[in-house]
């Protein structure tokens, strides 16, 4: 999650039609690269998870306050950068309501109510991993303020249950959407060939496949105004 005073949304920078790079690290890169400070907004926030040399660290000089939440410590940490975490499970965040101005998360929410073991002592796959799910969004808007933008990333296409994680059809999407009640949502897709990353939609990429030697052929970037 990360805190916003301007706008990030996926429409803001738009990526080319065809690029080689991943839909999320292209942006981001373009975002630093072409200083769209605009994207990255000096006001409070958090975001759901980095790793070394992520671009949380390239942003963090344009925000007053940054947050990380993730489920256990992960052996990385940046303190003496004024970087604040919280390691806690994403259904219960421990911020009062209406605290941020942005909540993104990157490729997390097909690991809640998944296999977890990997991560944190005890945290197996849940009975009902949808329903699990449906909690944690509801956090996320939650900690959000009136106004302010809940951006979400999730693999896309035929629905799967990969153990770890699971990839999101648009029956998932769209129950996502429900649970979230935002005033207005924006979903952007992007899938990829031999040919790179591409725009798409929710229909077309419907049949895309997690590929274990690549990772998602179809990404769904969803932005919500609360």
């Amino acid at each position: 999650m990360l805190g916003d005073s301007g706008v990030l949304s996926f429409e803001s920078c738009p990526l080319p039609q065809r690029s080689s790079r991943s839909p999320r690290a292209a942006r981001c890169r373009t975002d630093m690269e072409l200083g769209r400070t605009n994207a990255w907004s000096r006001s409070r926030g958090s975001w759901r998870k980095a790793r070394p040399g992520a671009h949380s660290m390239r942003a963090h000089p344009l925000l007053d306050e940054l947050h990380i939440v993730t489920l256990a410590y992960e052996g990385v940490a940046y303190p003496q950068r004024g970087v604040s975490y919280a390691f806690s499970d994403l259904r219960a965040l421990p911020y009062r309501d209406g605290y941020f101005e942005t909540v993104i998360s990157i490729s997390t929410l097909e690991h809640v109510g998944m296999d977890n073991t990997a991560y944190a002592e005890g945290a197996a796959t849940a009975a009902d991993p949808a329903k699990e799910t449906d909690e944690a969004v509801r956090e996320l808007a939650r900690v959000l303020r009136s106004g302010g933008r809940l951006l979400v990333t999730v693999p896309y296409g035929e629905r799967e249950d990969h153990g770890r994680f699971r990839q999101f059809d648009h029956a998932d999407v769209d129950r996502l959407l429900e649970v979230a009640q935002p005033r207005a949502a924006e979903t952007v897709v992007y899938r990829y060939s031999h040919r790179g990353w591409a725009l798409s939609d929710l229909d077309e990429a419907s049949n895309a496949r997690y590929r274990s030697d690549f990772g998602a052929e179809a990404v769904a970037c969803i932005c919500m105004t609360r």
